[in-house]
Parts: structure tokens; C-alpha cells; sequence
């Protein structure tokens, strides 16, 4: 990956010249107002316990300030945060950012299902479904922002994770559920060959969840149950979503009706400059 002004990334070797260690750090809001950048980072099992990690995070909290005072100027007083998602079972790695100045904002819950063997009946969809490519991306942006399941993030936040991933949904499973015309729920999906979602290999990523007041978590499962049954038969073999997890509305008729399992939990990290 080639620096630019909105990332950048480092590499540790080993004695050999092997890559023990990677570091990266993107600016998601560029061109918006809040800014916010993104850390990533992996260590080898052989290397952890060394520090290694301590001093990624340092090169990592420096470089996206230097990012964000290139982009955005070293006068400006706009709002920014750097964000990190940490997956729960790391607490050595949970630690070292909270000794690092950054805050736990939400936890995920990674829920997932298997694919194989759909009861007939299970698609249960009373509304109108249709792809969430036909509607206008204005509409779609607006829905998800307001009515998001991640309870955690800001409105900005949303609005920019969910323009990455409109970019490259899949159009045949991306939905929404109307109900007299009215906008009740969307969820987009990809099939992004080696992407996790948590600690779940599922080959069907659910990626972004919005549903409307009064009966969000039905009109969720409703459109979850046509994406599982028509994601069965395209072959797909495991389908995976996350999950805020103080949105209990959206988590229980996953759970119970549509008999989604907890896989994982990652937990968000930011620090508010």
C-alpha cells in the first residue's frame, strides 16, 4: 500500500526478513465533517509479549494526527477521533488502548447462522421487498443514519461505513421492506471471499441493519428471513451479521426467530480529539 494523504502503513521484519508485525492507519471522512481515522494492526504470535504492540499504536496514534492536520489543516477546530475495534477476547490489546488514552463506546455482537437445510417456510416477508439499489441513495443514506442498529456510532460514522459498503453490496441480496409505500427496514449485504465478520468465516456478510419505529425488530427479521432463504439458494453456505449490543429490539428476534447464534464480540475503541 502506497502512502497518500488518507493512509498509510508500516511493516516489522524479523532476523530471517519475514514480516512479524503491520500497522496501518486510513482517514475514512475525508471529505466530511466529522473526521475520523482508522487503525489496523496485527503482530505474529512469536512477537507478542515484546512491546511490539505498544509501539505500533504509537506510530499509528501519531501518523493519523499528521493525517489529520495534512487533510484538514492545523488551525482547524473541526471535530475528529481515532477508532479502533478491538475483538473482546484480546484483553492484552484492550488494555494497552485504554492505557492509550481511548474509551470502549460499544460492543458488537457478531451473530451468525448456518444456511444449510432452510425449513420451506422460512422466508416470512408480509411487505413489499425490493432491492436496495433501486431506491435513491439520498433515501437509503438518510434511513440508515436515522434508524441504524449501531447504537454506538455517530450519525457520520454510519453515514460513511455505509457509503463503502453501497460501493460493493451485492445488488441481488441488498433489501429493503416497504409497507404501503412507506420505508421499513434495509440491511446490505457482500460476498467478500476471506472476510470475518467478528471471529465467523461466513461466506453471506450481512454489513449495515436499519430498521423504523414502532416494530423494528420484526420488520428486521422479516427482511433477514427473505436474504437467508434467498442467500440458501444461491448456495450460500453461512450467513453473519453484527450487531450493537444495546440494541435488543434487533437482537432478540434474531435469536429466537430466526435462530441466529453469538459467535463473537468486538469491542469499539475511540479517542476524541
Amino acid at each position: 500500500m502506497e502512502p497518500n494523504d488518507y493512509q498509510d502503513a508500516i511493516v516489522g521484519q524479523d532476523a530471517r526478513g519475514d514480516i512479524a508485525a503491520f500497522a496501518a492507519v486510513t482517514l475514512i471522512n475525508k471529505d466530511q465533517l466529522p473526521a475520523r481515522a482508522e487503525l489496523f494492526a496485527v503482530t505474529s504470535p512469536t512477537w507478542r509479549g515484546r512491546g511490539i504492540g505498544r509501539a505500533l499504536l504509537a506510530w499509528q496514534d501519531a501518523r493519523a494526527r499528521q493525517l489529520l492536520v495534512q487533510v484538514f489543516g492545523d488551525l482547524s477546530d473541526a471535530p475528529a477521533s481515532i477508532l479502533n475495534v478491538v475483538d473482546e477476547k484480546l484483553q492484552d490489546r484492550r488494555r494497552m488502548y485504554i492505557a492509550g488514552g481511548f474509551s470502549a463506546k460499544s460492543t458488537l455482537l457478531c451473530l451468525s447462522r448456518s444456511l444449510q437445510e432452510l425449513p420451506a417456510d422460512f422466508a416470512n416477508a408480509t411487505g413489499q421487498i425490493v432491492p436496495a439499489s433501486s431506491l435513491e441513495k439520498s433515501e437509503l443514506m438518510k434511513f440508515v443514519v436515522s434508524e441504524r442498529t449501531s447504537l454506538g456510532a455517530t450519525a457520520d460514522q454510519v453515514r460513511g461505513w455505509a457509503e463503502q459498503v453501497s460501493d460493493r453490496m451485492d445488488t441481488d441480496l441488498s433489501l429493503a421492506l416497504l409497507e404501503d409505500g412507506e420505508l421499513k427496514a434495509v440491511v446490505l449485504v457482500t460476498k467478500e471471499e476471506g472476510l470475518r465478520l467478528g471471529q465467523e468465516e461466513a461466506d453471506v456478510q450481512c454489513q449495515v441493519t436499519a430498521a423504523r419505529k414502532p416494530k423494528r425488530g420484526a420488520a428486521l427479521a422479516e427482511l433477514m428471513s427473505v436474504i437467508c432463504d434467498k442467500a440458501a439458494r444461491q448456495g450460500g453456505q453461512r450467513i453473519a451479521l453484527e450487531l450493537d449490543e444495546a440494541s435488543k429490539w434487533a437482537l432478540d428476534p434474531m435469536l429466537t426467530q430466526l435462530k441466529f447464534e453469538k459467535v463473537g464480540a468486538r469491542k469499539v475503541y475511540s479517542i476524541e480529539l
